[in-house]
């Protein structure tokens, strides 16, 4: 189990707060860029966080900067390798990218106008029409009134905000019923971690060898259904949003536990992997400088540890 997947999986739900999304920064482990994506453009997450009762309007430009600077710079780092906008992936940036930043020169300027100098500088030259977009909103950051022409909530209803795309899938209903059931029994009662001690199998798909694999696209479905139900109870609360109370949702626990029981299996196949090179390297009749180096009290040592794990 990839070590770095294990580590991204550990976050707080704390989704109107930096913390949640970076910990599932693309830069990081590209395999989250689709979730990652999907949840911020969400209308309720973008609702919650520009809430001025709930978040400081400098305090949500300055997270939403944060959230979406790893898009920028995956589009930024792709350009430069590729140099032209014609592969699916640098395609598919470009289209987040510039869903984003229209997003907010209707409904949300003053994130492009506090950081215009940030967005004028992380994105690339060949990107003339965003580069305008953000210099645009600049120059009109000294209107005193700015009216898009619908508001954000008949924004919501487009089929632009309502229509999966095909390379997404509609990745919240992709999880199984089995699993759902597991996870919404947590979710009602989460005095019991009982019905999360097998998650982490319904995670796992065979591979063409038939080796159970995690599969990221349903930890991508994941994501976004306990996502999802974590802004909503956040919203449904109805008490001001910190840090504290985002990250002690039951959609958090879900999360937590998933940590303590990836790390747990992924540190024991790290170690195993380690052990066993160590291993041949010990019992080399060579002249392998690693055996050779090793006192002859620490090799006794390991092969009787390794004698009585194999006698367990």
């Amino acid at each position: 189990c990839n070590i770095i997947f294990l580590t991204i999986l550990y976050f707080p739900t704390n989704f109107i707060s930096s913390h949640a999304f970076q910990k599932l920064n693309p830069l990081i482990l590209p395999a989250f860029t689709q979730s990652y994506v999907l949840l911020i453009v969400q209308p309720i997450f973008l609702s919650t966080l520009f809430n001025a009762e709930l978040v400081p309007e400098q305090t949500a430009s300055s997270l939403f900067m944060i959230l979406h600077s790893p898009i920028l710079t995956l589009l930024r780092q792709q350009l430069q390798a590729e140099e032209v906008l014609s592969d699916k992936l640098s395609l598919s940036l470009y289209a987040a990218n510039s869903h984003l930043i229209k997003l907010l020169y209707t409904y949300y300027p003053a994130v492009l106008q506090n950081f215009h100098f940030t967005y004028v500088e992380m994105l690339p030259r060949m990107c003339l029409h965003l580069r305008n977009y953000v210099l645009d909103a600049a120059v009109e950051s000294t209107w005193t009134v700015y009216e898009p022409d619908r508001s954000f909530e008949e924004y919501c209803q487009t089929p632009q905000m309502n229509t999966h795309p095909s390379v997404h899938a509609d990745l919240a209903n992709i999880i199984s019923s089995d699993l759902r059931e597991v996870v919404d029994a947590y979710l009602q009662n989460r005095s019991s971690i009982d019905p999360l001690h097998n998650i982490c199998a319904f995670l796992k798909q065979p591979d063409e060898e038939g080796v159970p694999q995690y599969n990221f696209t349903l930890i991508n479905g994941m994501v976004l259904y306990l996502g999802v139900k974590a802004i909503n109870e956040l919203r449904g609360s109805n008490q001001k949003i910190t840090v504290f109370n985002a990250q002690n949702t039951a959609e958090a626990n879900v999360f937590t536990y998933l940590m303590v029981s990836l790390c747990n299996e992924g540190k024991e196949r790290v170690l195993s992997g380690i052990w066993r090179k160590f291993l041949v390297e010990i019992y080399s009749d060579g002249p392998d400088p690693v055996a050779k180096n090793v006192p002859f009290c620490i090799r006794e040592v390991l092969k009787m540890w390794q004698n009585a794990s194999l006698s367990k």
